[in-house]
């Protein structure tokens, strides 16, 4: 799964820090211009801009990145316990039939319910921990993502 890397520009971090260098790149012209004897000074101030915004990218590049790693990680997560749940109802199952058949106590039906309990609250955490990456990726992409708005975009 991947994304394009124009839905970052939409982020107000990485906004600001494209105006931040801009301005500063904008001040060095103007002292070039005028021949100030400050023009160093202005000099290191576009510097600064520039590394801000590489740095505010390459945050929401990382950001991006991470969330993208932890969905398909909890996808993994997801289906290993979806076989888990599976199985221990399939366990459950069998217990409940041999306590009906007289062969095992209660203890082990009750044992097995316990089993399918934690077993689904692991799913139910899961999906909730893939909501919760799916929200912040979103948040890093700087809003929704409407692939024919951004073909149009970069038209």
């Amino acid at each position: 799964m991947g994304v394009p890397s124009q839905l970052l520009e939409r982020r107000p971090d990485i906004a600001a820090a494209e105006r931040r260098v801009a301005e500063a790149n904008e001040q060095i012209g103007i002292a070039r211009a005028v021949y100030f004897p400050t023009g160093m000074l202005n000099a290191s101030v576009g510097f600064e801009g520039s590394t801000s915004y590489r740095e505010t990218t390459l945050t929401a590049f990382q950001q991006v990145e991470d969330n993208l790693a932890a969905l398909r990680i909890l996808d993994q997560e997801a289906q290993q316990q979806r076989r888990a749940v599976e199985s221990a109802q399939d366990a459950l199952q069998l217990f409940t039939n041999r306590y009906r058949g007289g062969v095992d106590n209660y203890l082990q039906v009750i044992t097995a319910q316990t089993t399918v309990l934690n077993n689904q609250r692991g799913e139910i955490d899961i999906l909730r921990r893939r909501m919760d990456a799916a929200v912040l990726l979103v948040k890093a992409l700087g809003g929704g993502w409407d692939a024919a708005a951004l073909s149009k975009a970069t038209e």
